[in-house]
């Protein structure tokens, strides 16, 4: 895969999650609630058919959910 397609891949999965504006930041700065949506990005790394989650959106504010 060329760099310019994983950046692609990596930057829609952010924007889906939210994350986009905050794709700079060392997660160690992220919300809880902005690491658990990092979480739910990672998990569609390799776009597997079944994501398996326990309480994914526990921690996160209303509009993220």
């Amino acid at each position: 895969m060329r760099y310019s397609d994983v950046a692609k891949f990596f930057n829609q999965r952010l924007r889906e999650v939210g994350l986009l504006d905050s794709a700079n930041l060392a997660v160690g700065k992220y919300s809880g609630g902005m690491r658990r949506r990092m979480s739910v990005a990672l998990s569609t790394i390799g776009e597997p058919k079944i994501i398996l989650m326990d309480e994914p959106t526990t921690g996160m504010d209303p509009v993220s959910r």
